[in-house]
């Protein structure tokens, strides 16, 4: 696929988006774009943007200029000599609440820093496969933005980059993504659904954290690094589900694991009722079911040796847990913290007086019972 190919295919997608989400405001300029764009007809630059000469005057950086709003369509060429333009500047468009779109041309590389902070108006925004860098803050606080795809050629988001988009709930990350940055998403409550391509590697601290809508988490097979942080706060998820070609992790019944099943990393917190953990299982990892509102009833296995720190912390309707080693396992700190229903952990008969006495159980002597 070349690029005009994909820009055509970005332009088709987004005049169905716009159909069948039924958005708000006068779309009838930024449609008309889209159209000629979609013919293969030349589109003339927004009159007003500025452009600053880089790289010894070969290419050009792009910023709003005079521009305070509306439809804007960034062109791949300055339109005063043809000379390319390759960069949208580092707080280019900062704070233009009247921007409602965006059409990056074809040619364009790189999406600076905050390059489109707080642009509070802007819903939809055209990215096109010759982008390679999406900036740290790039669209940080684009609160009305509903839709992006992220290109393939982008090879890593960067921190904060579409941090409390909150409208956002049709997310695309193609294939050729390999870092997803620290609170890359943080706070896109609008996201119901996720999937983490197999090309992406790494997933920082708090990437998708606080997403409260997320519902499900699809993992691909390449992701070998995802933080303890990524999905704080996603209280709603049931279902992580791992890619079996994965090497690192892997997921059953909706839960996060490692790839032998001996670690279990992550509860979704949207899941009810009583779980037993399966005997595969060694460790309970830090924070592993924090949050988990709903969960009623837990039963740890005897393969469990370890629970990590506040494991348990903030399950505020979980009443009864029920350990089956005769050993108490190694306990962190606070694991059951603020999980204010707790009102009897079950220990096998005769060990209630050692799991009294050993450091981390001792601290909930008084609900441990045989």
């Amino acid at each position: 696929m070349n690029r005009f190919q994909y820009v055509v295919i970005l332009v088709v997608a987004s005049i169905i988006s716009f159909n069948a989400c039924g958005s708000t405001g006068d779309k009838s300029g930024l449609l008309a774009l889209l159209g000629l764009l979609g013919a293969g007809q030349p589109v003339e630059a927004t009159p007003g943007l500025g452009y600053t000469p880089i790289n010894g005057g070969t290419e050009y950086s792009v910023h709003a200029g005079v521009v305070t709003g509306g439809n804007v369509y960034i062109p791949a060429n300055n339109p005063d000599n043809g000379i390319p333009v390759t960069v949208i500047e580092d707080d280019g468009f900062s704070g233009l609440a009247g921007l409602t779109s965006v059409i990056i041309a074809d040619g364009i590389t790189t999406i600076g820093s905050s390059a489109f902070l707080n642009c509070t108006g802007l819903t939809d925004v055209t990215i096109p496969d010759s982008v390679e860098t999406i900036g740290a803050n790039a669209f940080d606080g684009c609160n009305a933005m509903e839709s992006i795809t992220i290109p393939g050629s982008v090879l890593a988001i960067e921190a904060d980059a579409f941090n409390s988009c909150t409208s956002l709930t049709n997310l695309i990350i193609s294939e050729g993504v390999t870092t997803i940055g620290l609170h890359a998403f943080y706070g896109c409550t609008g996201l119901t659904g996720l999937t983490i391509p197999d090309s992406v590697v790494i997933v920082e601290g708090w990437a998708f954290a606080e997403c409260s809508g997320l519902t499900s988490v699809m993992i691909g097979s390449g992701v070998a690094s995802l933080a303890d942080s990524t999905f704080d706060g996603c209280n709603d998820i049931t279902d992580f589900n791992v890619d079996t070609d994965n090497a690192i992790y892997s997921s059953a019944g909706g839960v996060l694991l490692n790839k032998a099943a001996s670690t279990l990393i992550r509860f979704p917190a949207g899941k009810t009722g009583s779980y037993s953990i399966p005997g595969t299982v060694t460790s309970i990892y830090t924070h592993a079911f924090i949050y988990t509102s709903g969960i009623t009833t837990v039963t740890i296995p005897a393969s469990i040796a370890s629970i990590g720190n506040e494991a348990f912390n903030s399950c505020t309707s979980l009443t009864t847990v029920t350990v089956e080693r005769d050993t108490p396992p190694s306990m962190g700190t606070n694991v059951f913290s603020l999980s204010i229903a707790l009102s009897a952990i079950y220990v096998p008969a005769g060990t209630s007086g050692t799991y009294k006495t050993t450091a981390g159980w001792s601290d909930y002597s008084g609900i441990i019972f045989e």
